[in-house]
């Protein structure tokens, strides 16, 4: 399937019932974030602060609609936003740590076309890419209907990409406005705890990320005094020693997620 356009639609439903969780929604803004870099027209659409209404009518002008979900309560509102894009005969991405867990489970639902599996920096680009052109979807990390060539190959350090852009900064502003930042300072985790979903071998691999985007959060947010990092380990003593004093240069504190 060839589509002229290529304008994709990345959704975050709501991962709780009770709370509000109004941090940026770092899982689509970093896939998002490369698909801009690579030229395509990107749109997103965040239920923490969005209601569906808005989605509806983002829906109808996108070609491409990728969703995120963890296992759990948010997979009531992705099962609702893929439903709602396949009736519009949407090619419909299901992304994000269940999908990664579980690609052959999610990739039977007959709303769901492809799941990418793993970091969806790459991937995603090279699906949208492939999509565009009408090529055969033969893609590493990607699942389709009737093939899956294996994961794709694991970012490390120097692959990262900023998610802050243009088009999703005032998600980053509506966080810092209500002191509820959040950043990424390193991905997955180094241990092999029994419960965790780090334990999948589909999850990315345990590398730090760029202090450098402490500076630039804070140039392009100056009200910014507190920011939540949402590691699954933010580190031994000493890499914890160098994040919060990055943080201290710039007067934000911060909690952890874990």
């Amino acid at each position: 399937m060839s589509l002229n356009k290529s304008k994709i639609l990345l959704c975050n439903p709501k991962t709780s019932e009770v709370h509000p969780n109004r941090q940026p929604a770092l899982s689509i803004f970093y896939p998002g974030a490369a698909l801009e870099q690579a030229g395509f027209d990107v749109d997103y659409w965040d239920a923490s602060y969005e209601d569906f209404s808005t989605f509806e009518g983002r829906l109808e002008e996108a070609d491409i609609v990728g969703v995120t979900s963890m296992t759990g309560y948010q997979l009531k509102g992705t099962e609702k936003v893929m439903r709602m894009a396949k009736a519009k005969n949407k090619q419909v991405v299901m992304g994000g740590v269940h999908a990664s867990i579980v690609p052959e489970q999610c990739i039977q639902e007959p709303f769901i076309d492809y799941v990418v599996v793993g970091e969806g920096e790459n991937t995603l680009v090279d699906l949208a890419s492939g999509l565009k052109e009408g090529a055969t979807i033969d893609i590493p990390g990607v699942m389709t209907k009737d093939r899956y060539p294996g994961p794709s190959v694991k970012l490390d350090t120097e692959d990262y990409i900023l998610p802050l852009t243009e088009t999703n900064a005032k998600y980053f502003q509506f966080a810092a406005d209500e002191g509820r930042f959040s950043i990424q300072t390193s991905r997955s985790c180094p241990y092999r705890c029994a419960f965790c979903y780090n334990l999948s071998n589909n999850i990315a691999k345990y590398h730090y990320l760029p202090l450098e985007q402490i500076g630039i959060y804070k140039e392009r947010f100056p009200e910014l005094r507190h920011t939540t990092i949402v590691d699954d380990w933010l580190g031994a003593k000493k890499r914890i020693k160098t994040v919060a004093s990055e943080l201290q240069q710039h007067d934000v504190s911060f909690t952890m997620n874990i």
